[in-house]
């Protein structure tokens, strides 16, 4: 019985090249898919999503990482075929909600996002590749400063959502 999200990496690859060539899986193999499954319905049955997604070491949170690797599955959450790939998810909208503790957007940044941020780059390709089309973002910056200096990005994330919430 898979109890943890960490049990569903073990065996990880002989369960992904059975389920591929069409070997029937073992109980416990089939536990995980159904774990996997589980997880999964929800971004499935989603009519709009929504993340709030901190940027940490340049990236995603590791266990959001965790979610995504595990859910992101052919025949899950995206289908694989002679045309291509293609997203399974109902949803076409999300909107994401990014927070940074330094300066990542400004042209004087000393971490300019073309070369520190892979956060919003990752999320982006991770909603596009399961069938989002429609993508809304916020960034609020500068959150290890202290609110006196981020007061300014956070009352711009504020306005942003109150904009993006009317259409959404």
């Amino acid at each position: 019985m898979v109890t943890r999200p960490s049990d569903l990496w073990r065996g990880r690859s002989e369960r992904q090249v059975r389920r591929l060539i069409g070997y029937p899986s073992t109980n416990e193999q089939a536990s995980a898919w159904d774990t996997i499954r589980r997880l999964a319905a929800p971004f499935l049955n989603a009519d709009k999503m929504v993340f709030a997604v901190p940027l940490w070491n340049f990236s995603i949170p590791y266990r959001l990482k965790q979610l995504i690797d595990l859910i992101t599955q052919k025949d899950i959450l995206f289908s694989f075929d002679e045309r291509g790939m293609g997203g399974l998810v109902k949803a076409k909208r999300a909107l994401v909600v990014y927070a940074r503790g330094l300066d990542y957007l400004s042209e004087s940044s000393i971490t300019p996002r073309e070369s520190y941020d892979l956060q919003r780059p990752y999320m982006d390709l991770w909603l596009r590749f399961i069938g989002i089309s429609d993508i809304g973002e916020i960034n609020v910056e500068k959150t290890l400063l202290g609110s006196e200096v981020d007061l300014e990005t956070r009352t711009q994330g504020k306005r942003r959502a109150v904009e993006l919430a009317d259409d959404f």
